[in-house]
């Protein structure tokens, strides 16, 4: 089957607003997808009842024919959330999406795309 579309919140001005963001359920057997255009903080929350929870982000291997890895692994243990920045330079495929797998389906996830906060220094 194919990859589930997770739903991407936008953070406006993300140096001083506070954004609410939904968690919605993660596609365990199939993986989930989304359209990557701007730095995006990755949130997930492991809620299996004891198991850690192992996500794994792809990593397209023609932007980094010299790297070793090919994806990128967050282990998250029960009640916890596990976050990752997700950046399009790094983490976005050739068809302009990011692929995210999971170990277990006992989590949900929230996307936040980072917008950066004009005359702000980081």
């Amino acid at each position: 089957m194919a990859r589930s579309t997770i739903t991407v919140a936008a953070v406006p001005s993300w140096g001083e607003d506070l954004t609410d963001c939904a968690f919605e359920s993660v596609d365990q057997p199939n993986g989930d997808e989304f359209v990557i255009d701007k730095p995006t903080l990755m949130l997930v929350l492991n809620s299996s009842g004891g198991a850690a929870l192992t996500v794994t982000v792809s990593l397209p291997a023609s932007r980094h024919t010299a790297q070793v890895a090919t994806t990128k692994t967050v282990v998250i243990a029960d009640t916890k959330i596990g976050a990752m920045l997700l950046l399009p330079d790094l983490h976005e495929q050739s068809d302009g999406k990011v692929y995210i797998d999971y170990s277990a389906g006992a989590a949900t996830i929230a996307l936040l795309e980072l917008t950066h906060t004009p005359g702000l220094s980081y």
